[in-house]
């Protein structure tokens, strides 16, 4: 049955055919007309004017070229290259660059509009248009990225990290911005229509071919164009085999009820409490997704655990967004981690010290998960009401708390006992988060308030004396 040819190898060849085909093609033409050295010269506009400013490239580029390409080893390769070796030279520790561009190459994953293969198969299970599926990622991907710039922020705080003072192609950006600008507006509008993947991603295609003809002397040249497009269709098919190759095991798994097994033995063997086996779902997953390609890793899990979850009480729609975001995470923790492999390499730096700064940098965003779980409104765009902006506000504070609590800095440099304090209220606000308990919220507000003001009146006296 898993082989068969109603299902099997074809149980997922309509999404690689239907929607994924030209929306890669139109990912690597984008690339091919110069995005990637466009989105760079912002992220260094950027760095200019924070503390740290050398990882903004890495942040900013990083995040959106794998937004588009939805491939975090690749990604890493492909924009790991150029950032890793401007992040060493302004004071980065070898490890830290490569950790800053794995999790930065991570967040494309798991930020619209194409989030890789995965986010189309959760569509395709949900039976739901691709468009709902890739907004409903929109809120919990900017906090992704909004906790590793915290992470990064404050580590370069602590370390005195001068900003950025890399010369920028200003020129590049206005010539090449109305390609991205105009190509990208029409394919996300004909997604917002509910007109198909194929159909959004052929006209990217046409319109950011014509428009890269405006560019002046960045007018990529015919070779140019050509190279891209051999890119896009090896991607493609790379893309297209992995699905169909992987077909099977679904099958397999849905014909022997392989997945309700599990789900029964983790109810059986975990304390009945929603909590505890959310954390055990997230250990399993981050086990499955081991060394596999993210949506390989995404479809074990997800027909793994979603029907456990499910019975648990998630709604769909979180169940199977809760397992994809662990099973992204895979590639950034041990012993695998694949993306950190990457960057390690790239960056000349020990496998297992890169793991630990990416951990690092990850904790800010491990909450994210359970916070769309416990607050679904964060998962409601565009329709959100105001109900999303406390939802907002507690994961930004479990986020600066775990990243200062991380890299033991607030004001100034923080001793054991203190980031010890910060980990207690970090744990505080989760734990509310997680029980919608406000004594929890107020042993968190009141160790975080407490010690900052200490610190602050601290570093005060220090300067004065």
């Amino acid at each position: 049955i898993g082989l068969g040819t109603n299902q099997g190898f074809y149980y997922l060849a309509q999404v690689a055919a239907d929607s994924v085909y030209f929306l890669i093609i139109y990912a690597a033409i984008l690339l091919g007309v110069g995005m990637l050295d466009m989105v760079l010269d912002v992220g260094k506009l950027t760095g200019r004017r924070v503390a740290g400013g050398a990882a903004g490239p890495a942040i900013i580029g990083s995040g959106i070229v794998a937004s588009i390409m939805g491939q975090a080893v690749s990604n890493v390769v492909l924009t790991g290259r150029l950032t890793i070796p401007m992040m060493k030279k302004y004071g980065y520790s070898n490890s830290m660059a490569g950790a800053i561009e794995a999790t930065a190459s991570t967040a494309g994953q798991i930020m619209p509009p194409v989030m890789g293969l995965a986010a189309f198969i959760i569509a395709s299970f949900l039976n739901r248009p691709y468009i709902d599926v890739a907004l409903s990622a929109m809120i919990p991907g900017l906090l992704y990225l909004t906790g590793v710039c915290i992470a990064v922020v404050i580590y370069a705080r602590r370390n005195e990290l001068p900003k950025l003072v890399e010369a920028v192609d200003t020129m590049r950006i206005k010539r090449l911005l109305p390609t991205f600008l105009i190509s990208f507006g029409v394919v996300l509008w004909l997604l917002l229509g509910y007109r198909s993947p194929a159909i959004a991603g052929m006209w990217g295609v046409i319109l950011a071919v014509g428009v890269s003809m405006f560019q002046g002397k960045y007018r990529p040249t015919m070779r140019q164009l050509y190279e891209a497009v051999e890119e896009g269709f090896y991607l493609v098919a790379i893309l297209s085999l992995l699905l169909i190759a992987v077909g099977p095991l679904g099958q397999v798994m849905l014909t022997t009820n392989l997945s309700g097994r599990l789900g029964s033995a983790l109810i059986q063997y975990l304390p009945d409490t929603q909590l505890l086996l959310l954390i055990g779902a997230m250990v399993v997953s981050l086990i499955l997704g081991m060394g596999l390609p993210t949506p390989v890793a995404y479809i074990i899990v997800a027909l793994s655990l979603v029907p456990f979850m499910q019975q648990i009480g998630l709604p769909p729609l979180q169940a199977h967004f809760f397992v994809f975001y662990f099973a992204v995470f895979s590639t950034l923790t041990p012993p695998v981690a694949v993306s950190v492999l990457a960057a390690a390499k790239l960056a000349d730096a020990s496998f297992l010290e890169t793991a630990k700064d990416s951990i690092k940098i990850a904790l800010t965003t491990f909450v994210i998960p359970f916070a769309f779980v416990f607050f679904p409104q964060l998962m409601t765009f565009p329709n959100m009401t105001w109900d999303v902006v406390p939802a907002v506000f507690v994961v930004l504070a479990i986020q600066w708390t775990v990243s200062v609590a991380s890299y033991g800095h607030l004001f100034r440099s923080l001793v054991g006992w203190e980031r010890a304090i910060f980990a207690v209220a970090g744990l505080a606000g989760f734990l509310g988060m997680a029980f919608h308990d406000f004594r929890y919220y107020s042993v968190h507000a009141v160790l975080f308030g407490g010690m900052a003001i200490f610190l602050f009146i601290s570093k005060k006296r220090a300067v004065t004396a």
